[in-house]
């Protein structure tokens, strides 16, 4: 949308669009956080298979993992904005940066706080907190925003049922390719599980060769449909 309405001179419902979908995003953190918090308990104590790690540990690890994944939440939405507008050099740069701190700031956590999951997490929140943040500031630099811009539902009418169907893909990916992980979760040790979830983020590594290609050529499709 951010491709589309540029290219055709309507950058203002653009704006209104992103700061609706953000308000969404930044109400939505929190509540999937509460969802972790809720649910922790009951995953570390009749799901997880924990040997060395005792179950209130693993619970507590499992609430903080849910303060990283509601910190990183509201970065997609900026992250495509920029995308959109064009801006890849911007994002891959910031995406680069925050990364190598967010990796940074987890080995500083280990070595100087303590070398507990928990520790791990919190480190990585406060920089992706941080990461959103930033993008959200380019995000609207990017689209000359301007303040009093205000967050409307109906600007949601256009793109709604494109949304439904690309969601609806989203959701039927996720449930394929993570099924082997929460079923062998159930199975295995932690340890194992570890062990395998480190195997499959190495393979996902792969997708640095497909990803920049798609971020350059899509929205440039989008502008010249437009």
């Amino acid at each position: 949308e951010v491709a589309r309405t540029t290219a055709v001179g309507d950058v203002d419902a653009a704006r209104v669009l992103l700061r609706t979908l953000a308000c969404l995003y930044w109400i939505s953190a929190p509540v999937l956080a509460a969802g972790f918090y809720l649910s922790a308990p009951a995953i570390a104590g009749n799901w997880l298979k924990t040997e060395v790690l005792t179950p209130s540990s693993v619970s507590d690890a499992l609430i903080v993992m849910g303060l990283l994944i509601a910190a990183r939440w509201p970065i997609v939405i900026y992250q495509n904005a920029l995308i959109g507008a064009q801006r890849l050099g911007l994002a891959s740069v910031v995406s680069a940066v925050m990364n190598t701190l967010s990796v940074g700031a987890a080995i500083a956590a280990i070595n100087l706080v303590s070398p507990r999951p928990q520790t791990v997490f919190a480190a990585q929140a406060v920089v992706s907190l941080v990461h959103a943040l930033v993008l959200g500031a380019l995000a609207w630099r990017a689209l000359d925003g301007r303040r009093g811009v205000r967050a409307r539902l109906s600007s949601l009418r256009s793109v709604w049922r494109f949304s439904v169907g690309m969601g609806g893909v989203a959701v039927s990916s996720i449930a394929l390719t993570q099924l082997d992980k929460a079923l062998l979760s159930r199975i295995l040790s932690l340890p194992q599980f570890g062990e395998y979830m480190l195997a499959v983020t190495v393979v996902g590594g792969l997708s640095v060769l497909f990803g920049p290609l798609f971020n350059t050529i899509f929205p440039e499709y989008s502008v010249r449909v437009a």
